[in-house]
């Protein structure tokens, strides 16, 4: 039905139809598709006269969905095919799906990749969602990408943030410590730090590396990759030098001011010279005693390699 003011409908031309009024379309005493002439805005009413679809002049906005407390599947679904599907209710066919009861959208499939752009106000790229290569790019030519994840307390507070601008990984703080765990491919619960064979603790400022059948290694390179220090654990060596350095381990007093030099240190091993130097300091070693013998015997070894009491003004033995 056509309701038209008194100039009724006029058609200046065989094809066109003319109405001076609201254009409402009716089923029996339903509503259910009006065109205001005022805004020129558009409505479609469901069943129980509610509207559900609203295109909204002036402003030009969109509005679909809703409409009904009892019927579930009113929901309202933004779905596009590709110019070669015939069948235009088979959802799985489509390569861009906004589900607005599970809150979803979905780009690509159907032989067709998906992504995602983001660009500033200069077009310029800024975030890029890859579905072919799974990647995700954030990033531009005057904004570094960054990522950065809060917890779940108010006020929210970052815990985690991935900085490209200073190549920074931050984790932890705001109440929480940071943690980076690394799992062997055997882990099978991944909740359980002690799987881990590398685990980053910024609670306690530790670092755990080994477990789990695994042999923790400390491996410290020079600059032409060669090979200048290693803790092994598999061992429990501690190696130091070679590779073209000579290897020194120096313990400082807790008076040193420059550890830089080795004159301040108390105890100096060094490698090159096969040296043990300890200033102000005593070196003593453990002995097998050939017999019983009270403290500040004058003592020699035997010829077993054993201590035994000096007898004689001077020991041949």
């Amino acid at each position: 039905m056509v309701q038209g003011g008194s100039g009724g409908i006029v058609q200046p031309a065989p094809n066109d139809l003319t109405v001076e009024g609201d254009v409402v379309v009716r089923n029996g005493s339903r509503t259910r598709i009006r065109l205001d002439r005022e805004t020129g805005s558009i409505f479609a009413h469901n069943n129980e006269g509610q509207i559900v679809f609203q295109w909204e002049m002036p402003g030009n906005n969109l509005r679909f969905g809703g409409g009904s407390d009892s019927n579930a599947d009113a929901d309202a679904d933004l779905v596009m095919f590709k110019g070669n599907v015939a069948n235009l209710r088979d959802l799985d066919q489509a390569t861009f799906h906004v589900n607005t009861r599970l809150g979803t959208m979905r780009i690509g499939g159907n032989d067709t990749a998906g992504s995602m752009v983001c660009l500033d106000a200069n077009n310029n790229q800024t975030v890029f969602l890859d579905g072919a290569a799974a990647d995700l790019i954030i990033g531009a030519p005057g904004a570094s990408g960054n990522i950065i994840l809060r917890g779940a307390d108010a006020p929210l507070q970052n815990r985690i943030q991935l900085d490209a601008e200073n190549a920074n990984i931050r984790i932890g703080g705001n109440k929480r410590g940071g943690d980076c765990v690394i799992f062997p491919p055997d882990a099978t619960d991944r909740s359980n730090l002690s799987q881990a064979t590398i685990h980053l603790d910024g609670e306690v400022g530790g670092l755990r590396l080994g477990g789990n059948n695994t042999n923790g290694a400390i491996l410290l390179r020079s600059d032409n990759s060669e090979e200048r220090i290693r803790l092994n654990a598999e061992n429990a060596f501690i190696r130091v030098g070679g590779n073209n350095r000579g290897g020194d381990v120096v313990v400082y007093p807790t008076g040193a001011t420059n550890l830089d030099d080795l004159s301040q240190s108390s105890i100096h091993l060094n490698g090159d010279a096969g040296d043990i130097i300890l200033r102000n300091a005593d070196c003593a070693e453990e002995f097998d005693v050939a017999e019983e013998i009270e403290p500040g015997t004058v003592m020699v070894l035997d010829a077993e390699g054993k201590l035994r009491q000096s007898v004689d003004p001077y020991d041949l033995i």
